[in-house]
Parts: C-alpha cells; structure tokens; sequence
C-alpha cells in the first residue's frame, strides 16, 4: 500500500463522489486526473500526468484510462487541451475549484485550531509552535497512516489486495513517544477531537477517508469493477461476528464514548433496511471470552477496597485500565452498587441482555475446531510469535483460541470460492489489529481472497455502494474510526497486577490517607507492575509496595520542592521583571515629559514665528505701506500743485493733507490689529492702542491748527489782492 499523502486539491474534488451513484469509478478518476493538473506545477500532457499520478499518489492507472476519461473531461470543457497537447482547467472551471478549495484549507485550518485550542485548555502556558508540533505529529504519525490503512482494507474487500498490519499505528505507540507529562493531555484531546458531534472534525476525517478509497478504487481493474456493478444492483445480505471489545461497548461495559460509538453503528444498521440486509452475531466462544473476562472483572473489583482516595485514583489512571473496571467505578460512585449487584446480571443473563440489543447467538458447536491439531498449531504459533516480537500485551491461549477458531469459523460457513463481497455473506468486525494482522497474514499466500475480519469503519464504507451518506452514516465512520483509541484489551496479566496493587495499598495502615497522586502514580509505575508480576510472596509484595510508596512520596517532594524552587525562582524573575518594567515605565514617563517639552517647546518657537511673521505682515499692511503712500502723495501735492491748489500754497496743503491723512492712517491701525490676535497682545501694539486717544487728539489738533492757519493765510491774500485793484 502506498503512504502518500493526498493533495488538497484532489481531496477537495473526490469529496463530491457518491459510491452508490452511477459511473462513481469514472467520476472519481476524472476527480483525480483534475485535482493532479490542478495541483502540479509542471503543464502535463497524458503521459506525464500518468507518471505524475503514480509518483504523487502511488497508484498506477493505464495510459489508455487516462486518455479516455481526459476525453471526456475536455468534451465536457472541465479541461482544455492546448496545442503541444498539454492539459490546462479553463478559467470559469478553475474560479468553482479554487473555491472548494478554498474551504477544504479553511476546514483544515480549523480542525487544527480546534485541536490546538482543545489541547492549549490541558496544558497551560503551551507555546503555539508546540502545539502546532503534535498537530503535525498526530496527523502525520497516527491519523492519516490509519486513514490510509482503513481506506486500502474497503478497497480491499472488492480487490482481495494484500494489506500489511505490521505497521498499522497504534495509538499507544504514538502516545509512548510524547513526554510522559503531556501524554494524558494529547490523548484526551485526540478524543476529543475525533468526537463524531464535531462537525469540523467529521468533515475533515470523512473528507480523507473517502479520498483514500477513491484514490485506491482507481486502481481497480475492469473486470472486478464489472462485478461490483453486478453486485450493488441487488440487496445485499451482510452476517456480521462481533468482537468481544466491540459487544462490551453494546452492552455499555465500556466508556460512554466506546459505548456510543457501538450504539451509533446499530443505529444505523436499523435505517438501512430497505437497501441492505445487516445481521449482528456473536459465536459461542465469543460469549465464553465475555464471560470469563466479566468474572475476572468481578474478581479484581470484589479485592479492591474502594475508599475514596482509590476510587478517584483509578478514575484518574484511566488510559492504564480496562474500561470494565472504570465503568464499574463510575457506577459505584454514583449509585453505591457492589460488585456482585453489578456484573452478576451480565453472568446470567448475556444471552439475553445480547438479544435485547439485536444481537443473536450464532449457536453452532465450535468444539471440532477447537480440537483441530492444525488450529492449535495456529494458535502455539501465534504465541511463539508473540514472544519473539517483544509484543507488550500479550494475548492469552485462550484469546487466541478465541480469534484463530473465529476466523476458520467464519470461512467455513463461506462459499469455497468467493468472488465478491455479496457472496462472502458472513464477516467478523473487530478493532483488535492483532486479529486484523492474523487474517491479513493468512490471505498472503492467496492474496485474490476476500478479507474476513473488517474494521468497522470499512464494513460502513462498503455500505456507502448500496445506502446514500448521511449524517447517521458519517457519524458511525467517525465514531468506528474512534473506537481504537477508546478499547483498552483484557489482558489477564496486568488485570491482575492492577488488583494486587489495589489490594495491597487498601491493607496498609492509614491507606485512606495517601493522596489521589501517589495512588494514581502507583497504578501506571512499570517498574512497581514488573516487580509485582516477578514477587509471589504476599509480605513481599506488601515490602515492594511501601518501599514504592517511599520512594513515590520522595520523588514528589523532590518535585514539590522542585517545583517551588522554580515557584520561588519564577517569583524573584517576576519581581526582577516587575522591577525592569517599573525601571522602563519611568524611563518612558520620562522620555514622554521630555518628548512633551520637546513638543511644547517646537509649538512654542512655531508659535512665535507664527506670530512674529504676523507682526512683520501687519507692520508692512499696517504701518510701513500706508504711512509711506501718504508722504508720497504729500510730496507730490507740495511738489506739483496737484488738483485745485495754487502753488504758493503747497506746503501748507500738502501738510494739511499729510496731517488728517495720518490721523485716518493711525484710526485704521487700531482698527486692524484688534482684530487680530496675536497683534492685539503685541506689547508694542498695546502701548499705541494705549497713547492712541493723545495721538489722534494731538493730529487732531496739529490738523485743525493748520487748516486755521491755511484759511487765514487765503483769506488774507485774497484780501490783500482786493485792496490792491482799489483806485488809490
């Protein structure tokens, strides 16, 4: 299987594909064939856009399907090709493409925001490119390698193409390569945001879970794409074997999200009964497993002495327990039942508690098989192969008797040739990888059979060819798509472990005194679990356990005195801090109150420039002009005669003339500069305004002296010029 990651742009196109639409194979080749000249950077005539295509996305297509479906795309004008036989995408087609994708990075952008803000909220003062780090990581490292995975086992189904599941992720593998302090934080936060009611989430994760299937399905040869065809046109019939895990999560066993997660799968199974035909079993030793790891559960609860501080404990540790004892927990909490009051109805009464959720006990004798010599060469194989592999969590005789007799069960009740989904008629749906990688392994050596064993999230795809999408659809991929990261196996071992521990720390004097902390971080010690596993002696186990809870408190108070020396280290930081910026606030006052001088003191000088320009404008307006006007017409009065003026006469006028045209100058002056401003508070202007009254009186006086002065000098002249015509 390729690992490519898929272009946006192509994943933007294929979103739009209906499996149960007519021509959908064509449909999403052309989707692809638009989305890879649409995202290449080199101009592509077919044959570079087959290799384009198989480098980019893995996949190898024909040149002559290419040029087919490339046909009918430029005939449909959602391509062009140019002259030197290279493809472009017409303007008006690329304006409705760049808008989807447009919004397939708007949605990314906010998948990831809402990641990062969900993860910011449980660790606090987390730097953004940190965040942005485990986003990468998440995506990159677990999400769409299992995206891959999942879309390559649906295509599987109708191809019979071998899928490897050694290097399916697991997301306790990712979660072991975060630091140990963060590693609650992520793995809450990745639940959170696979939450199916989260719609940003949804479309994200259908958006490249159906691209990957689209993208594998174009690589489906034509003679199985006849058969599909063949096969949708009927309604199908599907005989589904559940999981252990998987009928836990049904009867509410688990965690409320692994629980709804199995709820929303049978929702749908109930809608879709006019195009397809689901019936849920569970085979026999599916319900012997049930049982034994119910009373096993019982076992470990009835041991655990659930004083407060242990209860909130093993609520706390929830990702090292089976979600079995944690829902027990919950439920004590909340109700006060008792271990018996609660699990002995599922003892009981499974079968019947089974039937009422719409599941049937396939009631077939199994024993023929489980005594098979080959079989349980199987299962010793498996067990050997196990240990060599170091696997963590290792599965039991009696698991694996479980899932090798389950698989040989459900072959045996197919067809000796299958050819398609239809004809298989019965399949086992499971989330354990183990049992995925156990049927995966036994189809190697003939790789055109079906797979048996389905993830849940491929068996709802596979229905997408017979039943429309819808949200119920959507929400049952995503929530089956969730299921991995909500199971937590029985392992016998570690249950075990678990209860001694428990045990052992509610038999200790003043238990109930050990704080929630220490009790958490002595269920989730490895080392404390391995010494447990490796000492079978009860007063040295209970040795173990003290010396843990020593050596926990000392570890504790190391990082209590850790983190207040970085508290106390913080605090001096901060007060140096405080002390900088109380330092930089008052340079900053300062340098404001100089700032403000400075401007203060600029406004100041532009202000008496201002005002001193004024004064040398009013001067010349005012003063200097009009005064040197009235001497020159007085001048040329006295020098010319002018106007009716005799000449003997010219001095006197012309000074008469300049005195009453200096008493209007000097009114005029007054005038003007009160209103203005800046001349009305000019000292000099303030001193004339002041002596104005005795300079008007004294031209007043000066004027009418003369002008007395003047008519008595014509009068006598024109009287002497009289006397002078008299006969003497």
């Amino acid at each position: 299987m390729n690992h490519q990651s898929i272009p946006e742009e192509v994943i933007s196109l294929l979103q739009h594909v209906e499996l149960n639409q007519n021509n959908w194979w064509d449909k999403s080749i052309q989707r692809l064939i638009i989305g890879i000249v649409w995202h290449s950077k080199n101009r592509l005539d077919t044959q570079a856009l087959t290799h384009e295509v198989k480098s980019m996305l893995g996949v190898k297509l024909s040149l002559s399907k290419i040029e087919e479906n490339v046909k009918k795309l430029c005939d449909n004008k959602d391509l062009i090709m140019l002259h030197d036989r290279t493809l472009k995408i017409p303007e008006i087609r690329l304006e409705g493409f760049s808008n989807e994708l447009k919004k397939a990075e708007d949605l990314q952008n906010s998948a990831k925001m809402s990641f990062i803000q969900n993860l910011s909220s449980r660790i606090p003062n987390l730097p953004e490119n940190r965040g942005e780090e485990i986003w990468i990581a998440f995506n990159e490292d677990l999400l769409i390698p299992m995206i891959q995975k999942l879309g390559a086992r649906t295509y599987s189904l109708f191809s019979g193409a071998h899928i490897n599941s050694d290097d399916t992720p697991g997301f306790k593998d990712f979660l072991d390569k975060q630091p140990t302090v963060l590693q609650d934080a992520i793995r809450n936060s990745i639940l959170i945001f696979m939450d199916s009611n989260n719609p940003v989430t949804k479309s994200f994760i259908i958006r490249h879970l159906n691209a990957r299937f689209f993208v594998e399905a174009s690589q489906l040869k034509g003679k199985t794409l006849q058969k599909i065809n063949e096969m949708i046109e009927g309604k199908p019939v599907f005989n589904i074997f559940l999981d252990t895990n998987f009928l836990f999560s049904l009867l509410e066993l688990h965690d409320n999200p692994s629980s709804d997660a199995a709820v929303s799968l049978i929702k749908l199974i109930k809608t879709i009964g006019d195009f397809a035909e689901v019936n849920l079993y569970v085979y026999p030793l599916t319900i012997d497993e049930a049982k034994v790891v119910i009373k096993r559960t019982l076992q470990t609860c009835q041991k655990i002495n659930f004083q407060s501080n242990l209860t909130e404990a093993i609520l706390e540790t929830e990702a090292e327990l089976t979600g079995m004892i944690r829902k027990y927990t919950e439920e004590r909490k909340l109700r006060g039942v008792t271990p018996e009051q609660y699990f002995q109805p599922y003892l009981h009464q499974l079968i019947e508690l089974i039937d009422e959720k719409g599941v049937r006990v396939y009631d077939q004798n199994v024993d023929i098989l489980r005594n098979n010599q080959v079989i349980k060469g199987e299962i010793e194989y498996q067990l050997e192969l196990q240990k060599n592999h170091s696997i963590r969590k290792q599965k039991t005789y009696f698991t694996l008797e479980h899932d090798v007799v389950l698989w040989h069960f459900i072959k045996n009740l197919r067809p000796a040739r299958v050819e398609n989904p239809i004809k298989a008629g019965y399949w086992a749906a499971t989330i354990d990888f183990g049992l995925l990688g156990y049927d995966s392994h036994k189809r190697k050596h003939n790789p055109e059979s079906l797979p048996i064993c389905l993830h849940p999230t491929a068996l709802i795809h596979m229905l997408q060819f017979w039943v429309p999408r819808n949200e119920l659809f959507d929400k049952a991929i995503l929530d089956s798509l969730r299921l991995p990261f909500l199971f937590q196996a029985f392992d016998e071992k570690d249950e075990s472990i678990t209860s001694n521990i428990l045990t052992l720390i509610s038999s200790l004097e003043n238990s109930d005194k050990l704080s929630v902390k220490l009790i958490a971080s002595l269920l989730i010690n490895r080392a404390l679990r391995n010494k447990i596993a490796e000492t079978p002696d009860v007063h040295e186990r209970i040795k173990v356990i003290k010396d843990a809870i020593e050596t926990e408190e000392a570890e504790l108070r190391k990082k209590i005195e850790e983190m207040n020396a970085i508290k106390k280290h913080d605090d001096e930081k901060q007060k140096e801090l405080l002390g900088v910026i109380a330092q930089k606030d008052a340079d900053l006052l300062e340098a404001e109150i100089s700032e403000n001088a400075l401007k203060q003191k600029i406004l100041k000088m532009e202000n008496e420039k201002r005002i001193e320009n004024n004064i040398r404008r009013f001067t010349i307006k005012w003063f200097i002009f009009p005064f040197a006007l009235n001497v020159l017409i007085s001048i040329l009065m006295h020098q010319f005669g002018i106007f009716f003026f005799e000449s003997t006469w010219k001095l006197a006028y012309s000074l008469i003339f300049f005195t009453f045209a200096l008493f209007v100058h000097v009114l005029i002056i007054d005038n003007a500069g009160q209103k203005e401003d800046d001349i009305s508070t000019w000292k000099y202007f303030e001193k004339f305004h002041t002596y104005k009254k005795w300079i008007v009186g004294l031209l007043s006086a000066l004027a009418g002296g003369l002008l007395v002065n003047g008519i008595y000098d014509v009068l006598k002249a024109r009287y002497l010029e009289y006397i002078s015509t008299l006969p003497k």
